[in-house]
Formats: structure tokens, sequence, C-alpha cells
């Protein structure tokens, strides 16, 4: 899980870094932060001993950056608006990549457990 953190983050981080260079509007950056955040938490995952914190920690930051693309998206359209085409298409997506990588942890999590509690399952460190 910790290579797809990886890809996951950089895709956020191109989903910052694009629009931001397409719009040079400062909001539009805000993906990449949660990239460089679920990039940061993949490289730590790779360490054995560390895995455990940094996916947990992953997966707090895709939950909090799917909760302010979709807040967002709310907001803008609770007040009668529409999102221009590039914010609208960057929220949409920020919304579906950390949408999908919070399911994709919580499953891996669940596996996880089942195989630890399973006969023969592997040891807790």
């Amino acid at each position: 899980m910790a290579s797809t953190t990886i890809v996951f983050g950089i895709l956020l981080i191109l989903l910052g870094v694009i629009p931001y260079l397409m719009a040079r509007q400062p909001t539009a950056i805000i993906p990449a932060g949660v990239g460089l955040l679920l990039l940061v938490c993949g490289l730590i995952a790779r360490n054995d001993r560390l895995r455990k914190h940094a996916m947990h920690a992953a997966v707090v930051f895709g939950l909090l950056g799917f909760l302010a693309a979709v807040g967002r998206l709310g907001m803008v359209f609770a007040r009668g608006g529409r999102p221009t085409p590039l914010s609208g298409t960057s929220l949409g997506l920020m919304a579906l990549l950390t949408g999908v990588f919070v399911v994709m942890c919580v499953r891996s999590f669940i596996a996880a457990r089942r195989a630890r509690n399973a006969p023969g399952g592997f040891p807790v460190s």
C-alpha cells in the first residue's frame, strides 16, 4: 500500500501544480499539499516499523482532502453558483482521487486485520 500511496500523492501533486500554472490561483495548489503529505507518508511507510502509523496518517490526510474538495464544491452549489470549469474539474478529480484512496486504505486495513486474526495469521509486532 506504500507504493499506492506514493502514486496517489504524485497524482495529487500534478493535480495541484498543473491548474496553478494555468490559472495562477493560489487555491489551485491545495491538492498538491494533500499530495505532498501522502507522498511523505508513502515514503515513510516503506519502513516496516513505521508502516502502520504512516498509513493511518495517510488515510486521515486522504479523508481530509476528500472532505475539503466535496465541501468546497458543496459550498459553491449551495450559494447557487457554478464552479469554473478548471476549478470544478480540479475539485472533482481531487474528491475522486482522495475518495478512492480512502476506500482502498480501509479495505487494506480490514484485510490486514483479518489476516492477523486468522489462525496461523501473521504475528503482531
